[in-house]
């Protein structure tokens, strides 16, 4: 246990400041092909209802991901940390949302209906490291954890990454999820029976 969890703490720290240390210009035209990417899944066109994230630091910055869910006329649904969980809440605007507590974007309650795990068709999910085999580093505290048990089965989680967050191994307890596909600038990876499925772009 205290092995996985110092394995943990060196990958967050090892990434993280690989993640930093992109080029701003990099990052900007590497979201975009990647936003790009999930636009081209019939997953994405087949949704209705999606769970997408408000970027920070030097995440994948999926924003255009909300527009153009807004111009498609999908339901567009945002996170938001309440007494430790994760409860989402649908989104139709940019003025929709104030900096919270964590430093991130959320939704007000008292404009954004909210909306039930049950009700997605699909998460795009930031991360700080994955591996090829579905196996996702978060920050630490399980928010996307615990979220993601409550999901339908079979509701797609796509993980958005920049290639430079890919390790061999990412080490997990029992209750860490895997998702089903990561998204970079260079590869899609998913996973199947266990088994590593790459595609270069």
């Amino acid at each position: 246990m205290n092995e996985i969890a110092n394995e943990k703490r060196r990958l967050r720290a090892e990434i993280n400041a690989a993640r930093d240390g992109l080029a701003p210009s990099y990052r900007v035209e590497s979201s975009g092909r990647i936003a790009d990417c999930v636009l081209k899944l019939p997953a994405w066109h087949k949704a209705q209802t999606v769970l997408l994230y408000a970027p920070i630091r030097s995440e994948v910055n999926v924003v255009l991901l909300w527009e153009e869910g807004w111009k498609s006329h999908k339901r567009v649904c945002l996170p938001r940390i309440e007494n430790d969980d994760l409860e989402i809440y649908q989104v139709s605007h940019h003025v929709d949302l104030a900096v919270g507590p964590w430093g991130i974007q959320e939704p007000l309650p008292g404009k954004c209906p909210q909306a039930m795990p049950e009700e997605v068709d699909l998460v795009v999910l930031p991360g700080l490291a994955f591996d090829c085999f579905g196996g996702r580093l978060g920050y630490g505290k399980g928010f996307y954890d615990r979220f993601l048990l409550n999901l339908r089965d079979g509701t797609l989680r796509i993980m958005v990454a920049f290639e430079a967050q890919k390790v061999s191994r990412i080490p997990v307890y029992e209750g860490d999820l895997p998702v089903d596909i990561i998204i970079t600038e260079c590869a899609w990876y998913g996973r199947k029976g266990g088994e590593s499925n790459e595609a270069k772009l």
